[in-house]
């Protein structure tokens, strides 16, 4: 492997040299900070620290506006479910009808747990026994 020539050094040097002075001024007109001020967060991700701004500003606004606009925030939001009258009649009358089976069971004394297992079945919900002989998976 033979060395470079002082013209060849010195041709690419000439080729290479408005890189580095590019990334020195780059370096110098953007330079990174010591710390982390905010991270970037994800849309819909809660941050897992307060972020406060490195500086004081002021808002212009009355508590009055900004209670006003909190709240129109707040009625904004769309709700996680939508109550439906019958799907809650069903359910009441679901659980009612399973702990009175389950409550009719209960003062026999000896054979309760057969009983028990049946009371699902009376009140039309889904139950199973557990296996015996081996442990459940």
């Amino acid at each position: 492997m033979r060395r470079p020539s002082a013209a060849e050094l010195r041709f690419h040097g000439t080729r290479w040299a408005w890189v580095l002075g590019l990334a020195v001024l780059a370096y110098l007109a953007f330079p990174s900070s010591a710390t982390d001020l905010a991270p970037l967060l994800k849309i819909g991700v809660l941050a897992d620290r307060d972020v406060i701004a490195p500086f004081d500003f002021v808002v212009n606004k009355t508590d009055e506006e900004i209670r006003g606009e909190a709240e129109e925030l707040a009625n904004s939001a769309k709700p996680i479910y939508q109550f439906q009258q019958r799907a809650y009649d069903s359910a009441t009358t679901a659980m009612h009808a399973f702990f009175d089976a389950l409550g009719a069971t209960g003062g026999g004394g000896g054979g309760g747990g057969a009983a028990v297992s049946r009371s699902p079945r009376a009140a039309r919900m889904g139950a199973t026994a557990p296996r015996r002989g081996r442990p459940p998976r």
